[in-house]
């Protein structure tokens, strides 16, 4: 499952003192918890993230957003990620609108879930895949906010999944699920194992390996 961040650039965005709207990077960070969002200051995330976001940070993405055109950019989210946390780096500084948050659906439910928008109108489900999640961000001014739709965006669309509102979740592909992804996580622990033994072996190797003999030293004398 990705997620699709879509960012809107309102008019003007980040403008200079002349109301000229100005390209403003944007920072996408992967967070396994929601426990560091709106602690953590602008100036400490921009010069580590890792210190500013503790244990919950897991990666970080950046993009140029430029006026006047919608971008959409495709994140794969780490397993253990469960929260998007999008900072803007605005010209000034208003309070704390400089960042908006995301929560991840949880892969097993978004596999297991089906659209009940036709099942409305047929008294049926559709039970076509959903698309993938979409992340719909506006930059306008110095603020960031998000919105729960593309409504008023221009361009390309990505194929996203509904509201929460208009689909529902089949069980039983939820615990299907839910067991593919346990078992993603099982592989994946166990590659990591298998990577640190297969270090902590080449260690040992090396530190079996006799050394070489080192250069005997010039005995210290005066000069004359």
């Amino acid at each position: 499952m990705s997620v699709n961040v879509v960012v809107h650039p309102g008019e003007p965005l980040s403008p200079n003192d002349q109301g000229e709207s100005l390209p403003t990077t944007v920072h996408v960070y992967q967070l396994a918890s929601d426990e560091p969002i709106g602690k953590a200051k602008l100036d400490a995330l921009l010069k580590d993230p890792a210190d500013a976001l503790g244990e919950s940070f897991m990666q970080e993405e950046q993009l140029v957003i430029w006026p006047g055109e919608d971008q959409t950019h495709v994140l794969r989210p780490s397993g253990e990620a469960s929260h998007l946390l999008l900072v803007a780096e605005f010209r000034r500084l208003l309070g704390t609108s400089w960042y908006e948050s995301y929560d991840i659906p949880a892969r097993a439910e978004h596999e297991a879930a089906f659209c009940t928008r036709e099942q409305r109108r047929r008294k049926e489900p559709d039970r076509g895949p959903l698309g993938d999640p979409c992340f719909f961000v506006t930059l306008e001014g110095y603020s960031v906010f998000g919105t729960p739709s593309s409504a008023g965006f221009e361009g390309a669309r990505p194929d996203c999944a509904p509201p929460s509102w208009l689909y529902e979740i089949d069980t039983k592909e939820r615990r299907r699920a839910e067991r593919r992804e346990r078992r993603r996580r099982r592989a994946g622990g166990l590659f990591r194992k298998g990577a640190s033994g297969a270090q902590k072996a080449r260690k040992a190797t090396n530190a079996g390996a006799p050394r070489a003999p080192s250069a005997p030293r010039a005995p210290a004398g005066r000069v004359p």
